[in-house]
This record gives structure tokens, C-alpha cells and sequence, in this order.
């Protein structure tokens, strides 16, 4: 699980894949399998993104587009806030995990209430 969720990660940091991908998933109902390989994902998309310094315009780029699915961008907050930011997965990057999820969301509530204001 963990050198898959890396290899997603990689792929979607990289420009290879679009968190678009993830727009079958519920988040809400995410078995304890899945939900081990999704935080996987979510904290090495923000730390192959921060591993030098932190840079929000970085995540900024990937999770922009989710806006156009609302439904996947309810999800991906759901999911960082309950289980990303609050999990104890990859304990010596907490820090960078928290800010990548904070960061995350801002961007996404955001880009939500631009577009429900076009």
C-alpha cells in the first residue's frame, strides 16, 4: 500500500495523473484499507511538494481544478481534515502534513466560492 500511495503521489505531483482520478471515491465510506492508502497519498502529494522548503503555490497547482466536482472537493476536505491532518501516519512530517492540509483546503473553499460567485 504505502509504494502504491507513493507512486500516485509521484504521478499526480509530477503532471502524469489529475486528482481528477479521484472523483469515483467516497470519501465518507472509505474501508480501513483504503483509507490507510488515501492518507498515504495525500501526505506524500504534500511532502514530495514541500520536501525543501514550503511553497502553497505548489499545491495550489494540483488540487485548482478540483473545483470543477464539487462533490470531489467536499470529499478531499472531508478526508484531509478527518483523517490526513488528524493521523498519526507519518509522525516526524506532522508539521508539514498539517500546514499541506490547511493549505489544501484554503485553496479549494476558496476556488468554490469564486466559482458559485461566476
Amino acid at each position: 500500500i504505502v509504494n502504491l500511495a507513493k507512486l500516485f503521489a509521484w504521478l499526480i505531483v509530477n503532471g502524469g495523473l489529475s486528482v481528477m482520478i479521484l472523483k469515483t471515491v467516497t470519501f465518507t465510506k472509505l474501508q480501513p484499507q483504503s483509507r490507510l492508502f488515501f492518507q498515504l497519498l495525500f501526505s506524500h502529494i504534500i511532502l514530495t511538494q514541500n520536501a525543501n522548503k514550503r511553497n502553497p503555490q505548489l499545491l495550489v497547482k494540483i488540487f485548482i481544478n478540483v473545483v470543477h466536482n464539487p462533490t470531489l472537493a467536499q470529499g478531499i476536505m472531508f478526508f484531509l481534515h478527518h483523517f490526513v491532518k488528524t493521523g498519526d501516519i507519518l509522525e516526524e512530517e506532522k508539521e508539514i502534513v498539517e500546514w499541506g492540509c490547511d493549505v489544501t483546503k484554503k485553496v479549494i473553499q476558496r476556488s468554490l466560492s469564486a466559482e458559485k460567485i461566476l
